[in-house]
């Protein structure tokens, strides 16, 4: 969806005081939101690259596991 800047302006021109704040307050929540999904996103590629890594490991360590059994593994945090 293509938006005129311009005229968006304009009308932030056109409001009150009060609804300037709120449009601020607004556009602060939308940056918030957009950096937690890219956060979230970034969080889960690396549990997934992590779990893919210990999952080859174990396996090329030669210990198989059935789905049910339980592996504790300490990983040092930096």
């Amino acid at each position: 969806m293509s938006v005129n800047r311009e005229e968006l302006k304009k009308m932030i021109d056109h409001i009150t005081e009060q609804d300037a704040v709120e449009v601020l307050d607004f556009i602060g929540y939308l940056n918030m939101k957009r950096e937690c999904e890219a956060l979230n996103n970034f969080e889960r590629a690396s549990v997934s690259s992590m779990d893919f890594g210990i999952m080859k490991w174990i396996t090329g360590a030669g210990m198989m596991f059935k789905q049910g059994d339980i592996l504790l593994i300490s990983i040092p945090i930096y």
